[in-house]
C-alpha cells in the first residue's frame, strides 16, 4: 500500500502532496503500512481514509475507490455502528470491543459481521487529535441477509 499511496495523485486532497504532510501523519502511516495487522487509519477533519495490505480483503468492491477517500462516503452502511467510537478517538479516548455485530454491505447485499476492533487517537505535530488508528479482526463468519421468501399460493 505505501506505493499506491505514493502513486495517489492528492493534489486535490485537504492534505496536500504527501511531501507536505505533517511528521505525524507520516510517522503513524509508517507504522500502520508495516504492521502485518489489518489497520485502517483516520486523518484531517474529513477523516481521510488510509488502510493498510491486510485490509485490503476487507474493503472487498470498495478497494478500487477506497484510499483517500472520507470515511463516512467509504462506508457509508457502517458509519452509525462506529461512528461512536470514531468521535470518542477525536476527543481523545480509547475504545475495544470483541465480537461486536456491524451490519456492512461488503459486497453489495447487507451481511451480518462479527468484529474485535480498537480505536485510538492520533496525535498530530501540535499535540492535538489529528486523527484516529483503527485495528480490526474478524471474529465470525459473516451471513449475508436474504430477503423474505414470498410464499405465494396459486
Amino acid at each position: 500500500m505505501g506505493a499506491a499511496i505514493r502513486a495517489q495523485d492528492w493534489s486535490a486532497s485537504p492534505h496536500g502532496q504527501p511531501g507536505e504532510w505533517p511528521a505525524a501523519l507520516r510517522a503513524a502511516l509508517n507504522l500502520m503500512l508495516n504492521s502485518p495487522e489489518s489497520l485502517y487509519l483516520l486523518w484531517g477533519p474529513d477523516l481521510t481514509f488510509f488502510f493498510n495490505d491486510a485490509y485490503r480483503p476487507v474493503l472487498g468492491p470498495r478497494l478500487p475507490r477506497a484510499l483517500g477517500q472520507p470515511v463516512r462516503t467509504l462506508w457509508a452502511d457502517a458509519w452509525t455502528s462506529v461512528r461512536p467510537f470514531v468521535d470518542k478517538a477525536l476527543a481523545g479516548g480509547t475504545s475495544r470491543f470483541e465480537d461486536m455485530p456491524v451490519t456492512m454491505a461488503r459486497h453489495g447485499v447487507p451481511e451480518e459481521t462479527w468484529w474485535s476492533f480498537s480505536f485510538s487517537p492520533l496525535h498530530d505535530d501540535a499535540g492535538a487529535v489529528g486523527g484516529v488508528l483503527w485495528r480490526s479482526w474478524a471474529t465470525r463468519r459473516s451471513r449475508r441477509r436474504m430477503p423474505p421468501v414470498s410464499h405465494a399460493r396459486s
